[in-house]
């Protein structure tokens, strides 16, 4: 009777030593899962990677931030998760996933997602990563650009109607860095400057003559070519950009 206690009491002293190393492991397998995807119908070129960064929202804590990288050969969606050490989950801190797709330095697809405090498992389904165009270059930009008229079509995403056939605004950049324009009423003589990073036109001197009938408002056009800070130019258009990435204006090769 002694002997059959005594090993019923060591089947329990295991089993609850079994429960506890199981609770314990499952504790310290605390992982962050997730889907990465985009709407874009295009293939990723050669070599690209998915770069992942979990980084405290408050604190600059270089010992708190986890680091993955991997090699991306299919199409979207692509799955990762990423393992939690104790001292993020002891942390009180709240997280952002940062996820990049890029191949070499340039970052072809981009998103953010907050994940809060990283006390436990977390799945964040499907992320969204938004396409990155690159940017042009100084030559990219001036190829096509210059001694062209390019006749405004569109301003503030509003359409130019011309009922009345009147002269339409337009804008001219020379070889010299010369910014060549006319309003719709009055003519401008400025300069542009072009760089890899940026784009700034300056309408300079315009002449005061008064109209009584303009396809635009002089002040918009004017406003427009001021806040540029990029430029586009794809089939024969040219598109002005503003700092917070709207179109200012589009304008079309006039033949």
């Amino acid at each position: 009777m002694t002997r059959i206690i005594q090993a019923f009491s060591l089947i329990i002293i295991l089993c609850a030593c079994n429960e506890s190393l199981t609770s314990k492991s499952s504790s310290s397998s605390s992982k962050i899962s997730a889907t990465i995807t985009y709407r874009e119908r295009i293939a990723l070129p050669p070599g690209s990677s998915l770069q992942l960064k979990i980084i405290p929202l408050a604190s600059n804590n270089a010992d708190l931030i986890i680091r993955k990288t991997q090699l991306l050969n299919n199409a979207p969606p692509f799955s990762f998760d990423i393992e939690i050490p104790e001292k993020m989950r002891q942390s009180a801190e709240s997280f952002v996933l940062q996820a990049d797709i890029k191949r070499n330095e340039q970052t072809l697809f981009t998103a953010t997602k907050n994940i809060g405090v990283l006390n436990h498992s977390k799945d964040l389904g499907e992320i969204l990563v938004k396409r990155i165009k690159p940017q042009a270059k100084k030559d990219e930009k001036l190829s096509g650009l210059v001694e062209q008229q390019w006749e405004l079509i569109e301003i503030y995403g509003q359409p130019i109607h011309n009922p009345a056939n009147l002269p339409m605004p337009w804008l001219k950049f020379e070889a010299n860095g010369r910014l060549l324009g006319f309003t719709g009423c009055n003519q401008t003589q400025g300069k542009y400057k072009i760089t890899d990073e940026q784009v700034q036109l300056r309408p300079g001197v315009i002449t005061n003559k008064f109209c009584i009938k303009a396809t635009i408002n002089e002040k918009d056009f004017l406003d427009a070519l001021k806040k540029t800070a990029n430029i586009e130019i794809s089939n024969n258009h040219l598109l002005l950009i503003g700092n917070d990435k709207s179109q200012l204006g589009a304008f079309q090769k006039k033949r």
